[in-house]
Parts: structure tokens; sequence; C-alpha cells
């Protein structure tokens, strides 16, 4: 379904808990509640919304979203929400709107992609560097230390 340039504010999509694919780019969306009845949503687009503000954490229970398109809207927050099943994810890096925030936390793990106007981001190198940094994080200090102490001694041996 596409319903982009139409300067739409909501969307009554509950008779539509089938959609699979959503292209809403360029509207005057405030908010994503209209997306939380669409548990089949593979593919959505909600690109060149400025007024649309809000966390990505509406999308928790999306978990066949596959794509994902937020460029230029002022989502700044909730991506560790976002089911895994989400392999294309698109953010522009534009200081000019909120969603700048998500893309700069994602900025090392972006993909060049051919056709595609927006930045991708690969999220399950995002999703693994973030474990490994909460891993490393949980650590003493104390214990680090003795942990590479014993790897010396191990090496000299």
């Amino acid at each position: 379904m596409n319903c982009s340039n139409n300067q739409l504010t909501d969307l009554d999509l509950s008779d539509c808990p089938g959609l699979i694919e959503l292209k809403c780019d360029k509207n005057a969306f405030k908010n994503l509640n209209f997306l939380t009845s669409l548990v089949k949503l593979e593919k959505l687009s909600i690109s060149d919304c400025p007024k649309l503000k809000g966390s990505l954490k509406i999308f928790e229970n999306l978990t066949k979203l596959e794509y994902l398109d937020i460029s230029n809207t002022d989502i700044k927050e909730g991506l560790e929400c976002l089911s895994p099943s989400v392999k294309k994810f698109y953010c522009e890096l534009n200081y000019d709107y909120g969603s700048v925030e998500i893309a700069k936390e994602l900025s090392k793990f972006s993909e060049e992609e051919k056709d595609s106007k927006h930045m991708k981001y690969n999220l399950d190198k995002w999703r693994k560097d973030k474990a490994n940094n909460i891993t490393a994080s949980n650590l003493p200090l104390e214990r680090l230390f003795v942990i590479r102490s014993n790897l010396k001694q191990f090496l000299n041996k």
C-alpha cells in the first residue's frame, strides 16, 4: 500500500491486519500509533515525515518486519527494541531531523547500497557490538587486570 505525498496526519489501518508492505513517506504524521495493529508488516517506509515523533519501541511486536526506513523523521530512540528480523534499516545522517541521533549511533555500521537514496545500516553488526560492549563493561577493572596478567604469564611459558 502506498499513501505517500498526501500530508496525512493519521491513518486507520485497523481493518488491514494482513498488510505486508506500507509506504507512507512525505506525510504529516505526528506519531506511530497507527502502526500497532500491523503484525504481519514486512516492509515499512516512513521517511521524510519531519513531524513524526516517537520511539522505535512501538515496532518491538512487529516480528516480521524486515525493511524499515525512518530517514528525516524526529524518531530519536528505541533502536534496541527493534526485532532481530529487521535486516534493512535506513536512516539519513541529516542534522535537521531528530533521527540523526539513531544514525549517529549506527554510523560505524553503514553499508553502501547503490539503488537507495538513504543510508543503510547493518543492525546485526550493531547488536553484536553492543552485546560485546555490555559484556566488557560488566567486568570489574581489577578482574580485567588479573585476566591480562594471566594471559601474559601463559604467553611467556
